[in-house]
């Protein structure tokens, strides 16, 4: 048997392997921060959902609205730092931003009017945030590991369905007729979403992992 001779890199190829790894190198840090950054706003949050962390409208809920949102601040400054490898990142760090803003004002006032209002919009940045996010992972992930970036395109569609239910869930509580199953749907979702949080982590953790990974490999000669 004839051994085949390995085409060897041209120069250009090997700069490109180069920045490559040392992009991957700060990607993969900038994704590590997010991850963390993620996991204290989604205990926050779902204890403040909750009410285990004080009614809506008290100081102590007002105060962990103020932490979120710094939280929420540091992720988006991320997500656009990260802008320069992809510009789903923009996007996805500009929603999440607004989202913030929204959120905590939310916090700040009563229920209903406004506050309602504030709430609903900060629902559809939060939507756009984690599209446009799941958008730039997969682009960016699928340089080093297409598994890792078919595994984004999969929460997304998952998350677009249980975005969409919840919503309809939300809407069916205000006919009488529909409260008791709507209510039940509500519940439901509110569960799942709790899930899709925790599989959004996982592959943030992954994902991160997989790019630093990566730029330890050695460049083929």
């Amino acid at each position: 048997m004839f051994e085949v001779e390995k085409k060897k890199l041209t120069e250009q190829e090997r700069v490109e392997q180069t920045n490559l790894r040392e992009n991957c190198v700060i990607a993969g840090r900038r994704i590590k921060i997010i991850f963390w950054a993620s996991i204290a706003n989604i205990v926050l949050n779902n204890l403040s959902t909750f009410g285990l962390l004080g009614a809506s409208g008290s100081m102590s809920a007002k105060i962990v609205s103020g932490i979120c949102a710094g939280i929420g601040i540091l992720i988006a400054i991320v997500l656009l730092s990260l802008g320069r490898f992809n510009s789903y990142f923009r996007y996805a760090g500009g929603a999440c931003l607004l989202a913030q803003f929204l959120n905590y004002a939310t916090a700040s006032l009563p229920e209903g009017g406004i506050g309602s209002m504030l709430s609903v919009l900060a629902m559809v940045a939060t939507a756009v945030y984690i599209l446009a996010l799941c958008s730039g992972m997969n682009e960016t992930v699928n340089e080093v590991d297409g598994y890792i970036a078919d595994s984004w395109i999969s929460f997304k569609k998952t998350y677009i369905v249980v975005a969409a239910g919840l919503l309809i869930s939300m809407v069916m509580v205000l006919l009488p007729a529909l409260s008791g199953l709507a209510m039940l749907g509500v519940l439901v979702f509110s569960i799942v979403a709790i899930v899709l949080s925790i599989w959004e982590l996982v592959l943030l953790f992954r994902s991160g992992k997989a790019m630093t990974s990566f730029a330890k490999t050695p460049i083929e000669e």
